[in-house]
Parts: structure tokens; sequence; C-alpha cells
């Protein structure tokens, strides 16, 4: 029977979403050199068939394989493939999506089809005996990345390329899933680097971190409101595991196998090591208040009533129709005042191992499982600046409301308004940060925004005219018929308009930078305040400032050598982060 199979190593990276490296920077070459022994570390199965579904058919030419999960029936053109199947064999199908790893237990054939009834496969069908080492440090696939070596291979030649002589296997692209989103994180193909993510530190630790913004009242005791805000966490680790397979058989006499296998068994360690981890949260003890200013209603147009007069035979018959135009205007400040703090935990563990020994001995299953663990400490706790924040709100509602009603008789009748409001909202905020340690400046900051938006709302009631005497209107309140529809609002962005080049800095030789505020139609805003952080190496010449036409400009003054990274940020009136801009650079002596 012919057999097709590739390389191992390609269907293990296919089987295993796993991250790995070798840090040997000396084992990287424009023209990279394999360093791969097949015969002592993969084994594969005789029994294994490997098939690209791109280059597949069935039903007579229709793309790729046909496969049902409920009933595990899998189709398949014979003349699409280079091999002939039979029970017993185990199907490595590489699939756009997914591999999917079959093992037929009956064989049909009609009008050159295959129709096979199949099983779950699994990693022990793959290899006879393996013995693998992962690094999942990410720096030798970047600096293959980085070399521009490893773009056009595949297949095989791109397996042989990421084995080093250490026997440590490297990926040739990594994804992330969170729930039912998936993100490419790196990719040689793609050339996208993974150190420019957050899956990965420059110390060549991989893991993720995740913020949490929450604002949930926790706890309420009259008008004071305690406040979880946001909490976090983070995880970096130094990951390494060990896989290998393991298969034994019985001989005869002059030292055959005699097949079956007797015990077929599997291991993988997963060791983590110089693990960082990293929680943190914000909380904030918040008092609120409103005190309305202005709630009228004013008519922009007396009611007019038109009354017509219809002749019915010797009846006449009257109806009325007015009309009215009203103008509502609801002014009130909301205001906020908030103290808030928090508290960063880091911590370190030297190792974890957690791993597991999944083996079939005589046909019976066993399972066993190992870990090893050792105390970590806290590498650093601090307690969050504390905050005193104060907001106010001024917000303006105007509505108007033409109102038409119906009389039969000048008696009674309904009447239908259609209510159309904008509504302007100014926000203005300030507060200051000050730490608990003493280990930073205090630092103050101002904010200030607006927004403007729509809303359109129906109402009615019923109008009673009795013959003159009585006017009289009985309102149904307004209703919303739409959402309240944004239409403008600062600040929207922040963005660096730098035109020299701050990548190199003097100590004492100061530098100048601009940055541009915008709105929400990405027009420059004006008067939006600007705070500067200088975050250690120096200090900028304005701790605050104002754009003109949008813009602000600041001059950093670095005071020490070094590689420094002020920054600086705008806040809308809800004292909210809207935009921030990092500055790197590299300060000399003179």
């Amino acid at each position: 029977m012919k057999k097709y199979t590739q390389s191992p190593l390609a269907i293990l990276l296919l089987l295993l979403t796993i991250l790995s490296v070798s840090c040997k920077e000396e084992l990287i070459y424009e023209d990279p050199e394999p360093f791969y022994d097949k015969g002592e570390r993969l084994k594969i199965n005789n029994d294994l068939v490997i098939l690209d579904d791109r280059e597949l058919t069935h039903s007579g030419g229709q793309a790729g394989i046909w496969y049902d999960e409920a009933s595990q029936v899998l189709k398949v053109d014979a003349s699409t493939l280079e091999v002939e199947l039979d029970t017993g064999l185990v199907l490595h199908i590489d699939r756009e999506q997914d591999v999917l790893l079959r093992r037929i237990s009956h064989v049909e054939q009609s009008n050159g089809e295959y129709i096979l009834q199949t099983e779950d496969g699994h990693l022990l069908d793959v290899f006879d005996d393996a013995k693998l080492s992962f690094d999942f440090s990410p720096e030798f696939s970047n600096q293959q990345l980085k070399s521009g070596s490893m773009a056009n291979l595949r297949g095989n030649a791109l397996s042989k390329a990421l084995t080093d002589d250490d026997q440590g296997i490297h990926p040739s692209e990594i994804r992330m899933i969170v729930g039912d989103t998936e993100q490419v994180i790196f990719s040689v193909e793609k050339n996208i680097p993974l150190l420019t993510t957050k899956s990965a530190r420059s110390s060549n630790k991989v893991g993720f971190e995740h913020q949490f913004n929450t604002n949930k009242t926790i706890l309420a005791v009259g008008p004071v409101e305690l406040v979880l805000e946001d909490f976090g966490f983070s995880w970096y680790s130094d990951l390494k595991a060990n896989f290998s397979t393991e298969k034994k058989y019985h001989h005869t006499p002059w030292g055959s196998k005699i097949k079956p296998p007797y015990y077929v068994g599997a291991k993988l360690d997963v060791i983590a090591e110089d693990m960082d981890i990293e929680a943190w949260f914000d909380v904030a003890a918040v008092i609120e208040g409103k005190l309305p200013l202005v709630n009228e209603t004013d008519p922009l147009l007396l009611p007019m009533t038109l009354q017509f007069e219809f002749p019915v035979g010797t009846i006449p018959v009257l109806i009325g129709i007015e009309f009215a135009l009203d103008l509502g205007v609801d002014i009130s400040v909301d205001g906020k005042a908030k103290v808030g703090t928090g508290y960063t935990l880091k911590y370190n563990i030297p190792k974890v191992m957690v791993g597991g020994t999944l083996y079939e001995e005589y046909l019976i299953p066993h399972w066993s499982s190992r870990h090893d663990y050792q105390q970590g400490h806290v590498v650093d706790q601090y307690f969050h600046p504390l905050k005193l924040e104060a907001m106010a709100s001024l917000k303006q509602v105007y509505t108007l409301k033409p109102t038409m009603g119906f009389s039969l008789y000048r008696l009674a009748g309904p009447e239908i308004n259609l209510a159309i409001g904008t509504e302007f909202d100014f926000d203005v905020g300030g507060g200051v940060s000050l730490s608990l340690d003493d280990s930073q400046d205090p630092q103050a900051y101002i904010g200030w925004g607006g927004k403007l938006s729509t809303k359109v709302g129906a109402g009615g009631g019923v109008w009673f005219d009795a013959f003159g005497v009585l006017n009289k209107h009985l309102d149904i309140p307004t209703l919303p018929l739409l959402p309240s529809i944004p239409i403008w609002h600062t600040p929207e962005s922040l963005s660096d308009k730098t035109g020299t080049d701050f990548g190199n800095t003097l100590v004492g030789q100061a530098k100048e930078v601009e940055v541009e505020v915008k709105d929400s139609w990405t027009l420059p805003a004006p008067m939006m305040f600007v705070e500067w952080v200088s975050d250690g190496g120096g200090h900028w010449e304005h701790p605050i400032t104002m754009t003109a036409l949008g813009v602000a400009k600041n001059k950093w003054i670095p005071t020490e050598a070094g590689t420094h990274h002020p920054y600086c940020y705008v806040k809308n009136g809800k004292l909210k982060e809207i935009g921030r801009v990092n500055f790197t650079t590299t300060t000399t002596e003179e």
C-alpha cells in the first residue's frame, strides 16, 4: 500500500497551537540552516496519511472533503488521493480553519468516491515515538522574522527552519482566542512580530494582561457611594513543555514486533518559570447632587383655532382645529465629588510544573498526574496615589412641541403633539493626585467638554372646548420615539504633531513638541487643557497648557542621560482620559 507522509514536525505544528523558542541568536541566518533529526526525535505512525483539504474533492468534483460531524461519515474522491484507503488508517487533513484527525473504521466505494465511517483520532495515532521540547519564549521567532529569511518558506522547509539544535520548536503563527474572537499576534507569513503585542515582553516572557473598567457601586450609604472603578491583572512567564509518546510491543523469538502494541502512552509536562503576576484595583467614595435651575414651558405661538361649519341637511356640523407651539426649557446642574485610591500587588513564583501521563496497557486505560511548586514571594505592593476630584455638568434641554387638537361641536376632541428636543451638556472637572508615600510629586489636572444631541418624542391628550367657555387640555406625557442621537462632542482625540526629531536629546537642552486635540467632527478643539507628565529624567516647561486652534506646545527639558518616556494627555469634563501621546527620547551628555 502506498503511503503519503510529510514532515512530522509540520504535523505537530498543525496539531498543537504552541508558543516555543530557542534564544540562540547564532542560529539565525538569511538562509536558515535546519537542525532536524527525524530519526531520534519523531517516528511517524505507519498508518498515518497526511492530506491537504485544498487538493481534495468529493461527490465527483466538489471542492474539499465532505464530513458530517453527527454521523462521522467522510467522503472524498479517490482520484484526488495518492493512497489507497483502508480500515485502520488515520487521516490527518489540513483544513483552512483546523485539522481533522480521523481513524477509518469502515470503507466503501461508490462511483469513484470513498465513503468512510470514521472515529476520533488521537495524538498517539500520529507518532509511534516522540520526544519533543518546547520553549515558549518569543525571541527566536522574532529574530527570524526580522531577518526576513523565513517569509517565503512553506511546509517542510519552514518546519525545519523553525527547529534548532537544542530540539526547541518554534511557531510559525500564534493566535489568541478570547470568546468567539480570534486575533493573530505572531505570524512569519503575515510579517507580524510578537513583541509588538501585549502578549509578549522584551524580557522574552509570554502571557497577557487585561483591565476591567466597571464603575460598579458596591456600597451606598445615603448620598455617598463606594464605587469599584476598575480592576485588572496580568500574567507573564517563561513557559516550557516536554512531550513524549511511547509504544511497547511483544517480540517474536527472531526479534520482530508483534502488533498491536500492548502498551501505548503519552506524557506531557508544562513548566512555568519566573512567573510575574500583577493584580490591581481602584476604588472611590462618590457623592452626587442635582440642582434644577430652570424648568419652564413658554408658548411661542398662542393657541389658534380654526372652526369649520358644514351644513348637513338642516343640522350644522361644527369642526374645530387648534394649533399651538410651545418651547420647553430645562436647565440643571449636576455635581460630583470623589475621593479615590487603589492598590497594586506584584508577585513572583519561581516555578510551577503540572504534568500527566495517559497510557493504555493491555487495553486497560490509566491516568496519573504530577505537579511541583516553588513558594513565591511579593515583589512589590503599593497604594495608588490619592485622588481628590470634583466635577459639574450644566445640562440644557430645549424642546419645541407643536400641538394640534380636534373638536366636534366645540365640545371635546383628541390632540397630539410631536416633541423635537435638543440637549446640550457642558461638563467641567478638576482634580489632584497625591502620592501616599511621597514618591511622586502632586499632579493637578483639569478638563472640560461639551456634547450636543437631539431626540424626538410624541404625546397626546384631550382638548375640551365647552362652547368657548372652557378651554382645557389634559396632556399625556411625551414619550420618546427615538433614543438620544449624538450630534457632536468634544474632545475626541489627541495626536502628536511634532515636526522635529524628538528621539535624541541632550542634557539641559530643551526640545519642543506639539500635539493637537480634535472634536468628534475632526475639527480643531480650542481651549482644551493638556496635562504633561515627565515620568523621570527631566521635566516639562509647563505642567498644563491650553490649546489655541486645537494645538498645544510644550518643551521637554532633560536633566539626566538615559532613555525617557514623558507623555501628555487630555481629559473631558468627567475627568475621563480621552487621548494620550507617549514620547520616547534617548538623552546623552553634551
